[in-house]
């Protein structure tokens, strides 16, 4: 080939070879990946110093009626007798007449009895007399115990008694045809009216005792063991929805606890319920403070800081997070108090996260934010957003 027709060719070639070469030195150099920096998660957090603390602990209960019975007519009369002024919230005194009934058929059975007592009488004397004058005629013989009176003188004594419990019986229903308060007693329903007839077994008042009233108080596992240790020297104190106090003492723990809620049951009594013009009435919702032993170590937190399963976030000296179970002594709106577990260093100071998430997990390594106030609206607000984001 002629070097005339080869020079085109090869200029061609080490142009393609120029330009390669050019945009080899003109690409930009790949920029190499900065190494991510992964960020601590913020928590806000609260620094806690166990100090002495006597907790209460606020119970609700109900009131109820003590010796709450009706008061049934023993016979079949009509009313001749009755104060208007008994009505129901009325106060009696123990023995006090509530109501009267007619005694006309029972004084008409009472001269029978009293006729079949001397009937009954007459023939046990008139058998021993017999047996007086068949002993004599059978001195010295073999004779049976009929021929010796003997049966006849003992249905003639078991006359006599029947005759006369009978009489006892009458005498009873006249009794009890004044119907008598049996204590001292609030009259809770009156079902007579002057003049009415009256059956036997009818209900005529219902009555509870006016000088105490029981306070049922159930109370949950979880806190039995608390409130056991302080019903040795109990404090307790009962508060109605008119938010009045009444003092209270324990009259005794169930020995069994319910089939239905499984939790114990420690009845109250609050002497005098109803001499105060503002009555504490039975059937009604209590709420109960029963002030427990003092505790030597006990740890103030905001209620944002306990979850719904009653535990905290601790942050430990690393800044790692480590859940932690306490004991929940006394919860109020804004804070609750709590104890460590034995094993953990009650004393020292601790790091406590304010604002638990549901997100949190042990180990992880968080950047502790200090809480200035945790008692505000927003930290309740916080705490139930997230239980009712976790329900």
């Amino acid at each position: 080939m002629k070097k005339s027709k080869l020079m085109p060719l090869i200029g061609s070639v080490l142009l393609l070879c120029a330009a390669i070469s050019g945009v080899v030195l003109l690409e930009p150099l790949p920029a190499e990946p900065s190494a991510s920096v992964e960020s601590d998660l913020p928590v806000s957090v609260i620094q806690v110093t166990p100090t002495p603390h006597q907790p209460k602990l606020s119970l609700t209960g109900h009131t109820s009626a003590r010796w709450q019975t009706q008061l049934k007519t023993q016979t079949s009369a009509q009313v001749i007798r009755l104060d208007a002024a008994l009505e129901p919230g009325t106060l009696v005194k123990k023995g006090q007449i509530l109501a009267e009934l007619d005694t006309l058929q029972l004084e008409s059975e009472r001269a029978n009895a009293l006729s079949e007592i001397k009937q009954a009488e007459l023939l046990l004397q008139q058998q021993q007399h017999e047996q007086t004058v068949a002993l004599k005629m059978l001195a010295g013989k073999r004779s049976s115990e009929f021929a010796r009176k003997i049966p006849q003188i003992a249905a003639a004594k078991a006359q006599l008694t029947q005759a006369k419990q009978l009489l006892n019986t009458i005498e009873k229903k006249i009794r009890d045809s004044q119907i008598r308060a049996p204590f001292d007693a609030i009259i809770l329903h009156r079902f007579i009216s002057p003049k009415q007839f009256v059956e036997m077994g009818e209900p005529l008042f219902e009555l509870a005792a006016s000088d105490s009233l029981d306070v049922v108080l159930p109370v949950a596992e979880q806190h039995w063991q608390l409130i056991h240790a302080s019903l040795e020297q109990p404090k307790i104190e009962v508060f109605d929805r008119q938010n009045q106090q009444w003092p209270a003492k324990v009259r005794f723990i169930a020995p069994q606890v319910d089939q239905t809620t499984k939790q114990r049951q420690v009845v109250l009594a609050i002497n005098k319920p109803f001499q105060q013009s503002s009555r504490l009435l039975p059937n009604q919702p209590v709420t109960i403070e029963v002030t427990l032993p003092a505790f030597p170590l006990a740890t103030k937190l905001p209620i944002s800081a306990l979850t719904p399963d009653g535990l905290i976030w601790q942050i430990n000296k690393n800044n790692t997070l480590q859940q932690t179970d306490v004991r929940i002594l006394e919860t109020t709106p804004d804070h609750v108090w709590v104890t460590f577990p034995s094993n953990d260093q009650q004393q020292n100071a601790k790091t406590i996260a304010v604002y638990p998430l549901t997100s949190m997990l042990e180990g992880v390594k968080v950047k502790p934010i200090p809480f200035a106030d945790p008692t505000t609206t927003a930290a309740k607000v916080h705490f139930l957003t997230t239980l009712g984001a976790q329900r």
